[in-house]
């Protein structure tokens, strides 16, 4: 892992493709479902404000939920439940705004005109895809992760199931197996077959590699774009999770794995919400940062911001700002800093106390360096120590760094457990959803409402 002298960057690998590879069902039911809520506002009547508005509201609704990703069986009968549900929460939400006057049985029709189009699109749509699979037309190809009679059964239920559109390109195990397919190589090979095939699918059966190098097979094939599947331990004994994320191909039940962070579509926003944030808060807390820039000058010699460089997004290196809190801090790349009472100036200890010395980050954010929440950044010593020995450390860089994260609300940060650490934010990366973004910096706005590191 060898680190330059001008814009040091640890070898990580580059995602595997630029754009997500969404099996070809997924992308008609797309366009279909747009498609059909343009016919809706014109029947409805595209004067209608109201029935803009909620045509809207629908097609957001249905994309920031993934609702155009079908079933593997494409059962319509199956996805009504949910669909429903989806089409009626932009009305509810729609519902206080509107004027009374327009709340007529008419107009209240006339909005019914848009999910009653969408539901009978995927009526028929589902029976016409079908029925092109078993011609042999929008075929997803599919590669199997392990062996064995699991395995083996799924390879065996999608080539006597020409319907569901999957076609088994290969298998990848350390061993080699009776599948009716072919072995393209081991599991360390799946980065060079992705980027080599057009592979729309992953399915993670029962392997015979060890479980730590299935998990970090599975974030890489996530982080490519393709739709992981994975096959649930004991379901053969009748028992399966059971979630929302569940499908099935004859019988055998199939975990659909959340896509990778920033294949969501509520990423997107993140770094907009970093600028605007990061920006007003720069201005909002300008006077504060004069006041607490002035003390640092006067409480000791030297210069005003610490600057320090960390490793952040995909192992690359830039400079982190800081308050200087302590008499001479220098820039020490390969010793765990260690603060004594005695070593802080008396604006330190007020500035450490109440987390006023890590505002300046606000800068690294807006100007694209790190985030509002990610994981923390670390000296690049540190990051060559740990790469090899923690498990999961070379994971967290897969996102922009952050002032602040999910292991740092749980208190781990400064000299702490550097696995759980690690543990934490992979489980943010792995995890992450807009909804956990706000409740971290919820918790750190009281932490340090509070003046609590």
């Amino acid at each position: 892992m060898a680190v330059g002298t001008v814009g040091p960057t640890i070898a990580i690998p580059p995602p595997l493709v630029a754009t997500p590879r969404r099996p070809h069902q997924e992308s008609v039911v797309r366009a279909l479902d747009f498609v059909l809520i343009a016919m809706g506002v014109v029947v409805c009547g595209p004067r209608s404000s109201g029935v803009w508005a909620y045509a809207v509201l629908v097609a957001l609704n249905l994309h920031l939920s993934g609702a155009h990703r079908p079933n593997l069986q494409l059962s319509a009968l199956e996805e009504i439940p949910k669909l429903l549900s989806l089409l009626s929460i932009p009305f509810l939400l729609l519902f206080p705004l509107l004027d009374s006057r327009w709340l007529t049985s008419a107009n209240a029709g006339r909005i019914a005109v848009i999910p009653g189009l969408v539901l009978i699109g995927r009526l028929l749509a589902y029976p016409a895809l079908r029925a092109a699979h078993r011609r042999g037309w929008l075929i997803s190809q599919v590669l199997l992760v392990g062996g064995g009679r699991v395995t083996s059964e799924v390879c065996e239920a999608l080539r006597d199931h020409p319907e569901y559109g999957m076609r088994v390109v290969g298998y990848v195990d350390g061993e080699n197996w009776a599948l009716p397919a072919p072995r393209l190589g081991g599991v360390e090979d799946l980065p060079r077959i992705l980027h080599n095939s057009s592979v729309h699918r992953v399915v993670f059966g029962f392997s015979s590699t060890r479980e730590g190098e299935l998990l970090d097979a599975m974030r890489t094939v996530a982080t490519s774009g393709c739709q992981v599947l994975l096959v649930p331990r004991f379901f053969d004994v009748g028992r399966s999770t059971g979630t929302s994320g569940t499908d099935e191909i004859a019988g055998i039940p199939l975990e659909r794995v959340r896509p990778f962070a920033t294949r969501i579509p509520g990423w997107r926003l993140k770094r907009a919400v970093d600028v605007v944030v990061s920006a007003v808060g720069l201005l909002a807390v300008s006077p504060l940062l004069a006041v607490a820039a002035l003390g640092v000058r006067l409480s000791s010699r030297g210069p005003i911001f610490f600057r320090q460089p960390r490793v952040g997004y995909r192992g690359r290196e830039f400079e982190m700002l800081k308050f200087r809190t302590l008499y001479a801090e220098a820039s020490s790349h390969d010793v765990w800093s260690t603060v004594t009472s005695s070593s802080l100036t008396p604006a330190g200890r007020v500035l450490r106390a109440t987390n006023v010395d890590e505002l300046p980050q606000l800068w690294n954010v807006l100007r694209g360096a790190m985030s509002l929440v990610g994981p923390r950044p670390e000296r690049t010593y540190f990051v060559n120590k740990f790469w090899d020995t923690v498990p999961g450390y070379p994971e967290r860089h897969r996102v922009p760094a952050g002032i602040t994260g999910w292991a740092q609300v749980h208190g781990l940060r400064g000299d702490t457990r550097i696995p759980q650490r690690a543990k934490l934010d992979n489980r943010y990366i792995d995890d992450w959803s807009p909804w956990r973004e706000i409740v971290i910096l919820i918790r750190t706005t009281s932490a340090f409402l509070h003046g609590s590191r």
